[in-house]
């Protein structure tokens, strides 16, 4: 063992104890001794560790192949859509074309006894007309006009005055 080795041991060991993952110091100087003696993989390890990696890369190309021929067939579909959408769009662009070509016919001026179309409405939004009947508008009778009523307008400034309903002098 190196000096550098030494000092990473020791440095190794202060930490154990200060974190409280040991309880001695001597149990310390143990796990740091597995840690770093373990450290360096064993040729037999090497060789699992690289059966592991060909296994996961192994999945990895499979599940991408299976990823690849979903996101085709889904390509697949998108592009058809698509096409279907151009030609939709084509046709509706040569109507628009054909109906701008077509001739107009005028409306005659003089034909007035043609029947007025009316757009279809469903009936239960539309009321059906009833022959005006006029209400009866109720007789109102005549009240008694009270000459004394604060409402009337028979009452003075002094009956509403400020003074009587707050007091303005000094506070005692």
């Amino acid at each position: 063992m190196d000096i550098e080795q030494t000092k990473k041991l020791n440095f190794m060991i202060k930490e154990l104890n200060r974190t409280g993952c040991v309880s001695s110091y001597d149990d310390a100087m143990a796990v740091a001794g597995n840690i770093y003696d373990g450290g360096l993989p064993k040729s037999t390890e090497i060789e699992n560790g690289e059966r592991m990696r060909e296994m996961v890369d192994m999945r990895i190309q499979h599940h991408l192949s299976q990823n690849q021929e979903e996101l085709g067939a889904k390509l697949a579909k998108v592009t058809e859509a698509n096409d279907s959408l151009k030609q939709e769009l084509k046709q509706l662009w040569q109507a628009i074309e054909s109906l701008k070509q077509a001739p107009r016919f005028e409306k005659p001026q003089e034909i007035e006894s043609t029947p007025e179309v009316r757009p279809a409405v469903q009936q239960s939004f539309v009321d059906t007309p009833k022959a005006f009947v006029p209400r009866e508008q109720p007789v109102q009778q005549e009240r008694p006009i009270i000459q004394n009523s604060p409402r009337c307008g028979s009452y003075n400034s002094n009956d509403v005055a400020l003074d009587k309903f707050f007091y303005c002098g000094n506070k005692r």
